[in-house]
């Protein structure tokens, strides 16, 4: 009977440490807890412990802390590991995955349809024109110069008119080179008429020259058309005659005037009685 009490005893005892330890672990289990803290920034993992109880080690996701914040940036869902361990060597851990509040995502912005382009119809290049080069505008110029007489004697006065042409209003000089400056005469003659005059000395052969000056200005020559050449000849030279001592004697000889004296009486003669002469 006594032994069987001890039995009984010994049983409870067993079973009493049995549950103390149970107890004891299901204390020990619920001293640790991972709690989330969030808003639109940011979200926080915090160990939440019992003050009471011997931590050896806490983490979060592997960094020794018992606070871990972090930031959204472009996530939306962000994970925690929580880990702990007591001196009992009791250990106990937790995962939670995180969701960014509703209200801070930023609705998807509506896709904004893209245009269909219409096809532009191809413009055909207009050619373009080559314009004919049409003539030249007449620039001013020395149109012509007249002399008389081109060719004489010694000395020689040459008439001399010049033309010439501006479009733009009358010739406002002319400037006549006679190519000869004898008897202290000026070889070049500026004048606004167009009609000049020169004497030429001396034989030989002259080239003269015409310039006009422009509405502008500017002297204008015409290359061969006012250009003349003169040519002045020597005088002529007279033969000369010899006039002797005396003048050459006139008449008949004497003798042969005697001897046709008969004969003028004869044919009188003849004449008067015959008739016949």
């Amino acid at each position: 009977m006594v032994t069987k009490i001890k039995k009984i005893i010994s049983s409870s005892v067993v079973l009493t440490l049995v549950s103390l330890l149970v107890l004891a672990r299901g204390t020990f289990a619920w001293d640790g807890e991972l709690q989330i803290e969030k808003d639109c920034e940011a979200v926080s993992g915090v160990l939440k412990i019992n003050p009471d109880s011997q931590v050896v080690e806490a983490k979060i996701n592997g960094v020794s802390t018992r606070q871990l914040d972090l930031d959204w940036q472009e996530e939306s869902e962000i994970t925690f590991e929580a880990f702990i361990s007591w001196d009992t060597g009791e250990t106990w851990s937790e995962t939670k995955t995180v969701s960014k509040p509703a209200e801070c995502e930023e609705p998807s912005p509506t896709p904004t349809p893209t245009p269909t382009l219409t096809p532009t119809p191809s413009i055909t290049p207009t050619p373009t024109l080559t314009p004919t080069p049409g003539p030249e505008p007449e620039q001013a110029r020395c149109s012509g110069l007249s002399v008389s007489p081109e060719e004489g004697t010694a000395p020689l006065t040459v008439k001399f008119t010049g033309s010439g042409f501006d479009k733009n209003g009358p010739i406002l000089e002319y400037e006549f080179d006679f190519g000869d400056a004898s008897s202290g005469q000026p070889q070049i003659w500026k004048q606004k008429e167009s009609d000049a005059a020169h004497k030429y000395e001396y034989p030989g052969t002259y080239v003269a020259s015409l310039k006009v000056k422009d509405q502008g200005g500017q002297w204008r020559d015409g290359s061969g058309d006012c250009k003349k050449t003169i040519t002045v000849n020597s005088k002529p030279q007279v033969l000369g005659t010899t006039t002797g001592s005396r003048l050459p004697e006139t008449g008949i000889p004497s003798g042969l005037a005697l001897g046709f004296l008969p004969l003028g009486l004869l044919g009188l003669f003849f004449y008067r009685h015959f008739k016949i002469l």
